[in-house]
């Protein structure tokens, strides 16, 4: 018998698309008369991650939580502490730590150690609109460089013009995903040079009212960590 952490595989599967230097943009500043996800409003998002599968995301404006149903984890965070849970619910384990001193998540944490960190010295513009979902959003492209312009050509972010939220929450969506954090959420990102592949995309938006065990961190859970929690060993 031995043991091997079963994320291995698949996680090599979907960050070798997304270690190619995670970027980050600078986000346009939005009037006051930009709708925001209410507070007591919450947006149920299926998105599709390449090589990963299905995540349900809950959104409002002063929280996130995402649940891996295939993993058996969810990951959360949330005003006014912003503190990183993230916990099982089927081995009864929970890890927390401050969003400021998160390292990320599975994506965010193979890039460090693949490519020496975030690199953020790349920029965005602004090529029009396009809807997903029927939400519309602003479509950019990733800057080219003069020195290869081919390089990452394709790449897009789709940001939903009526999805604000908390600068936290886009961070939090960042250092788990590798998506930029711009003026919006993101629900469409598209990476490639030659060849256009989507990497995360949202399959269907529900919008319910925010209820309190939403977001509520379960108690009376063991106290672990972070990798205790993502990274299941068993027994083959």
């Amino acid at each position: 018998m031995r043991k091997i952490y079963c994320l291995t595989t698949v996680l090599a599967a979907l960050l070798s698309h997304t270690i190619f230097s995670p970027v980050e943009a600078n986000p346009v500043k939005t009037g006051s008369k930009r709708a925001s996800i209410a507070k007591s409003r919450v947006k149920n998002i299926d998105f599709l991650l390449r090589g990963w599968g299905h995540l349900s995301f809950f959104v409002c404006e002063d929280a996130i939580l995402v649940d891996d149903p295939l993993r058996e984890y969810t990951i959360s965070c949330k005003a006014p502490d912003w503190v990183v849970s993230v916990y099982s619910k089927k081995r009864k384990l929970l890890a927390q730590v401050p969003l400021s001193k998160f390292d990320g998540g599975l994506a965010g944490r193979f890039t460090r150690m693949t490519a020496g960190g975030f690199q953020k010295e790349h920029a965005w513009s602004v090529i029009g609109t396009d809807k997903v979902l029927g939400e519309l959003c602003t479509v950019r492209k990733l800057v080219a460089d003069s020195k290869n312009p081919t390089d990452r050509a394709l790449w897009r972010h789709y940001a939903a013009r009526d999805f604000k939220v908390k600068p936290q929450v886009l961070d939090f969506y960042y250092k788990n995903y590798g998506i930029p954090p711009m003026d919006g959420l993101c629900l469409k990102f598209v990476t490639g040079s030659n060849a256009a592949s989507t990497l995360i995309e949202a399959q269907s938006i529900k919008t319910m009212p925010r209820a309190d065990n939403i977001f509520a961190v379960p108690v009376g859970f063991k106290k672990s960590s972070v990798e205790d929690v993502m990274f299941e060993e068993r027994d083959f």
